[in-house]
């Protein structure tokens, strides 16, 4: 089955080996020091760096702010969302995993002053702590 080009088997596998090595190693706590805004970042930087990888490459990191001014990550395509931190900002329990953009809950929660953005580069730093987050990941979780 195919979904947009894409195997969504495939697609499905990468997310759930990657959900389940974030809330194993990276979940916000006092333990790994991880502020609430570069929790976000990392996240999606990290999933949208194992997507290109296995050539999933039409999904944008986007950032937005919500009516409190609280920022927010997440990735999307032309019709989909993915949001792994949807639990940590919105009224949800779990991440949102390939959401139709229509019904995304963010979209009703984003400011009407604030447009959402893709990020058009991600910051050095985030890209250099991506490195060996990928090379665990691969080893022991995909």
């Amino acid at each position: 089955m195919e979904v947009r080009g894409y195997k969504l088997l495939e697609l499905y596998t990468i997310l759930l080996c990657a959900t389940s090595y974030i809330n194993e190693n990276f979940i916000f706590s006092n333990q790994n020091q991880i502020d609430d805004i570069n929790y976000g970042l990392i996240v999606h930087a990290f999933l949208l760096s194992v997507f290109k990888d296995q050539g999933f490459s039409n999904f944008k990191l986007m950032h937005g702010k919500n009516l409190n001014a609280k920022e927010h990550f997440w990735l999307e395509n032309e019709d989909t969302i993915i949001d792994l931190t949807a639990q940590k900002s919105l009224k949800v329990t779990t991440p949102l995993l390939l959401i139709p953009k229509k019904t995304y809950y963010q979209n009703h929660l984003l400011s009407i002053n604030e447009k959402r953005l893709m990020l058009k580069s991600i910051p050095k730093e985030i890209n250099q702590s991506i490195i060996p987050i990928k090379k665990v990941f691969y080893k022991d979780y995909y």
